[in-house]
């Protein structure tokens, strides 16, 4: 029997998006998007309640598993996570497109979750 060796850690997800080394592959073998409003706004909800508790409040979104292309790599295959990941990256989208011509510079930052420099 083959043993894998396996390293868990907590992250700050959208930090872990917005590196510009992190690039993530979803498998054909997922299953298509899901989410429905009722739980896109639980989600929502959970990030608002965060946001108003002040600065370093943490809120666990759930697991995201990934398995990394290569070590050292920043390709990573998402095994689970990915109703999450998608829907964060929708929301960026969202705010993005809302905040660009109020807050340039807040826009920006979203958009180093949506497209990889270069």
């Amino acid at each position: 029997m083959a043993e894998t060796n396996v390293v868990a850690e907590a992250v700050n997800t959208v930090q872990w998006l917005t590196t510009s080394v992190t690039r993530v592959a979803v498998p054909v073998y997922q299953r298509h998007y899901r989410w429905d409003v009722e739980r896109c706004q639980r989600l929502v909800d959970d990030i608002r309640t965060v946001a108003d508790a002040g600065e370093g409040r943490t809120h666990f979104i759930g697991s995201i598993l990934a398995t990394q292309s290569a070590p050292g790599g920043g390709d990573f295959t998402l095994v689970d996570g990915q109703q999450r990941i998608f829907t964060l990256t929708l929301l960026a989208a969202a705010l993005c497109h809302q905040v660009q011509a109020s807050d340039p510079a807040t826009a920006t930052q979203l958009q180093l979750m949506l497209i990889q420099p270069g």
